[in-house]
């Protein structure tokens, strides 16, 4: 989970490994993983987005055996003291509460439900233009897109929000879609299906 927040107060997370070597992982794997989830492409984003944006921070909540990579690319984009990464935990409300605005920079996703996850928690999102994304957040008023894969244009997304002065209505459009898939909201369109009536009386879809 990757969350950008303008403060850099410490929440408990590790800003460098002691060593980077120590844990030998396999190159392909991480090297898939990394891909997979736009890691490249978001750190260099940042990396452009921190030059003329002192104040925000970069932080990701959970960990693997790519770790070692990831902070590579910290090192060479120089952004040991602006990126954090924090272990698994069981109060992530407490890094939602922290941040500003959640980031999605997978270059190829499933059904991304931590983008409700983070709606829930009133934080706009900006992400990458994905099918799955474009299909949950096209027109939520709560979210922006980059062009998949696109450093530049995912730099110029963070300045965009970044610089917004309208944070509280982003926040308000953003809780208020995720209630959609709230239990009670999708417990009721399961029900109008068995009812028969999502697709009109006496109609069913198997």
């Amino acid at each position: 989970m990757w969350i950008l927040r303008s403060s850099n107060k410490s929440q408990g997370c590790r800003k460098k490994r002691s060593t980077a070597s120590e844990q030998r992982t396999e190159r392909a794997q991480c090297d898939e993983i990394i891909l997979h989830k736009g890691f490249d492409i978001l750190l260099k984003a940042f990396a452009f987005f921190s030059k003329s944006n002192a104040d925000w921070s970069l932080e990701i909540v959970g960990e693997g055996e790519e770790e070692n990579l990831y902070w590579q690319i910290i090192s060479t984009e120089k952004l040991e003291q602006r990126v954090q990464i924090c272990p698994f935990t069981s109060d992530i409300q407490r890094h939602y509460s922290a941040a500003s605005f959640f980031i999605l920079s997978s270059r190829w996703e499933g059904q991304p439900l931590v983008l409700i996850e983070a709606m829930a928690h009133w934080l706009p999102i900006f992400s990458s233009d994905i099918p799955v994304a474009r299909e949950l957040l096209s027109g939520n008023g709560a979210s922006v897109m980059f062009s998949n894969g696109d450093v530049i244009d995912m730099a110029e997304t963070m300045k965009r929000m970044a610089s917004t002065e309208e944070w509280t209505k982003l926040s308000q459009k953003a809780v208020a879609f995720s209630r959609d898939f709230c239990v009670d909201e999708t417990c009721a369109k399961w029900n109008s299906v068995f009812m028969g009536k999502w697709f009109g009386d006496n109609h069913f879809f198997l």
